[in-house]
């Protein structure tokens, strides 16, 4: 038996995949571990539950319901799944069920279980110009964008889970490990710690949008901008 949960991406949030043949008891315990594992940033958000052709009953729905909202206040906004069954009994309780899951981009989860998020702080809005986001703490994690004339500036990482276009400056008290990532990476201007990197001119007029999460850390006292790659590539 692999592993009970997995997390991907999905529809700007996480869909939990369960195992389909555990006892939904382990099925529990395996959901509150992996979910701890991500710290408080999931606090308040949804899921989206993917069932496989698991066969679940009306108990089984408001049991996970239950545990999400208990321990995490994290609501289920759906349910996949290929039995009929489930799908049904998911529209009884105003839940939108799918047959299918569609194909996203999971980098930003990979993201999240690899840097650590307990001194992080969640935004949950896009800036526009002449906003900043300032946190001297810890980490910004930003779910939105942040536009041409909008600064983010963190003492640790800055993760963006949409399009970084304006100013991100991480390790603002002199980390040098700190990293500034987003799924769209096209920054005006990027600063970690001591070094800076302004993009080119010829880039002013914005890039084509990447299907893959970009990170940028210092290496060889200079800033390096890649592709992120998960611990399993």
């Amino acid at each position: 038996m692999g592993e009970l949960i997995q997390l991907k991406g999905y529809r700007g949030g996480l869909r939990v995949i369960i195992d389909e043949e555990a006892p939904l008891a382990e099925v529990e315990v395996a959901l509150i571990k992996k979910l701890e594992g991500l710290g408080d940033f999931i606090a308040g958000s949804a899921i989206t539950l993917d069932a496989g052709s698991r066969a679940l009953s009306d108990d089984d729905i408001r049991r996970l319901q239950n545990v999400l909202l208990r321990e995490f206040d994290v609501r289920i906004q759906g349910i996949i799944s290929s039995s009929t069954k489930t799908r049904r009994l998911a529209g009884v309780l105003d839940i939108p069920a799918f047959e299918k899951a569609e194909p996203v981009r999971d980098e930003a989860v990979e993201m999240l279980e690899e840097f650590p998020t307990a001194n992080a702080r969640l935004v949950k809005r896009t800036l526009r110009a002449g906003q900043e986001e300032r946190f001297l703490e810890g980490s910004v994690i930003l779910m939105g964008d942040v536009n041409p004339g909008a600064d983010v500036i963190a003492s640790g990482d800055i993760i963006v889970l949409g399009s970084l276009r304006g100013r991100a400056f991480a390790g603002a008290l002199g980390d040098r490990s700190a990293v500034i990532a987003a799924l769209n990476f096209d920054p005006v201007q990027i600063r970690i710690a001591d070094c800076i990197s302004i993009r080119p001119e010829e880039g002013s007029r914005g890039r084509r949008f990447r299907s893959a999460m970009e990170i940028a850390r210092i290496e060889e006292d200079r800033i390096v901008v890649s592709r992120y790659k998960s611990k399993g590539e």
